[in-house]
C-alpha cells in the first residue's frame, strides 16, 4: 500500500500544478485583464482539491495556506503579466522546495501549489496587496502679489519682494495672492495625498500672533510690474496687468467683489507671529484644491492669504522675486 501511495502522489502534484497553470493562462487572456471582478474569474480553490485528498488534515492545511496569501504575495513580488509559463513553473517549484519541511511533505507541497496559484492569479487581477510608490515634488510660486484696500484700485506691488496680509493702522486691509504651476510639475492623472505651503515671514508690524488663512481663488489675476518703495507696505502705482483691490488685471478687468474672488471655505490657517518660516498643511481642503488644479489647470488661480481684517497687524512674506531663493514661496506635493 505504501508503494502504491508513493507512486500515485507525484501524479497528484502534477495534476494540481496543471490546474493552477490552466487558471493562470485563462486569466492572462485579454478579456481576463479588463477589470474583471474576482467573482467572475472561474477559479474555485476547492476544485483544485477535488479527487486529490480526502484527509481532513490536508483540508485544514489548505485553509491555513489561504489565510497566508498576502504574506506569500509580498514575498514573491511577481509581475505575472510579464512572465512566461516556464518561469512561473520554475518559481513555483523553487518556492515549494524551500517551504517543504519534515512531516507530511506531500500535503505541504500540495497546499503550497494551491496558495501560490491563488497569489499568482490575484497578481493578475489586482486583488492582492501591492506596493504604492509615493512621489514628492517641490516648486516655487510662478505669480504672487498683494491687494491693497483702496477705493480706486490704484495700488499694487506685483513685482516687489514682499506680499502682505493683515490690516494696516489706518484700517485698510492687505491680502496676498500666490499661485504655483502644479500641472507643469506633476504628471496628469496622479492622485494628490499631501500638500504643504511654506512661506517665509520677513517683517511684521507686531510680533504677536495673527491667524492667516488660505482661500482658494476663483478668478485669474496678474502681477504687473509695480515695485512698491520702501518696505512695500504702502503699495505703489498700479501697472498694466497687475492685480489691485478692484482689478484682476489693471486697468480694465475687475474682481466680482472688491478684495478678490475666493471660496468662502477655508483651505487652511495657522498662527503667524514673529519673523521666520511658516507652513500651512497638509489639510484635506488643500489637497482638494491642488487636485482640482492638476485635473483642470485652467481653474488654477492659487490661494489668497487673509488675516483678521479687524486687527491692526500686518505680516510681510517673501515672494518669488526675493533675492534669497530659499525664502521664496514653496509648495511641496506628495502624489501617487
Amino acid at each position: 500500500m505504501a508503494n502504491t501511495t508513493q507512486n500515485k502522489q507525484p501524479m497528484v502534484d502534477v495534476k494540481v500544478h496543471r490546474r493552477i497553470l490552466h487558471f493562470l493562462n485563462a486569466a492572462r487572456r485579454p478579456e481576463g485583464l479588463q477589470q474583471r471582478p474576482l467573482r467572475e474569474i472561474p477559479l474555485n480553490v476547492g476544485t483544485l482539491m477535488d479527487g486529490v485528498h480526502e484527509d481532513e488534515s490536508v483540508k485544514e492545511s489548505k485553509r491555513i495556506s489561504l489565510l497566508d496569501l498576502i504574506g506569500l504575495s509580498e514575498k514573491l513580488e511577481i509581475n505575472m503579466i510579464q512572465m512566461k509559463q516556464p518561469m512561473i513553473e520554475a518559481k513555483v517549484d523553487r518556492e515549494i522546495d524551500e517551504r517543504v519541511m519534515p512531516g507530511p511533505p506531500k500535503a505541504a507541497k500540495l497546499t503550497t501549489f494551491i496558495a501560490l496559484g491563488c497569489v499568482m492569479l490575484g497578481s493578475l487581477i489586482g486583488c492582492t496587496k501591492s506596493k504604492v510608490t509615493m512621489t514628492s515634488v517641490s516648486m516655487t510660486s510662478v505669480t504672487d502679489a498683494t491687494l491693497y484696500e483702496n477705493s480706486t484700485g490704484a495700488l499694487s506691488n506685483g513685482a516687489g519682494q514682499g506680499m502682505f496680509a493683515g490690516t494696516k493702522g489706518a484700517g485698510n486691509a492687505v491680502r496676498g495672492l500666490v499661485a504655483f504651476d502644479v500641472a507643469g510639475k506633476v504628471p496628469a492623472g496622479m492622485t494628490l495625498t499631501a500638500v504643504k505651503l511654506r512661506l517665509n515671514l520677513s517683517a511684521a508690524s507686531l510680533s504677536s500672533a495673527q491667524t492667516i488663512g488660505l482661500y482658494h481663488v476663483m478668478t485669474d489675476w496678474g502681477e504687473g510690474s509695480t515695485v512698491a518703495s520702501g518696505g512695500g507696505g504702502g503699495g505703489g502705482p498700479a501697472s498694466i496687468g497687475g492685480a489691485t483691490w478692484l482689478h484682476t488685471f489693471f486697468p480694465d478687468k475687475f474682481w466680482s467683489h472688491p478684495g478678490g474672488d475666493f471660496e468662502a471655505t477655508l483651505s487652511a490657517s495657522i498662527e503667524v507671529g514673529d519673523i521666520g518660516a511658516y507652513e500651512w498643511g497638509s489639510t484635506g481642503q488643500m489637497v482638494a484644491d491642488v487636485q482640482m488644479w492638476l485635473d483642470n489647470p485652467s481653474s488654477n488661480h492659487g490661494w489668497l492669504l487673509m488675516g483678521d481684517d479687524s486687527a491692526t497687524t500686518v505680516k510681510r512674506f517673501d515672494t518669488r522675486e526675493n533675492v534669497i531663493e530659499a525664502n521664496r514661496p514653496s509648495l511641496t506635493l506628495t502624489y501617487k
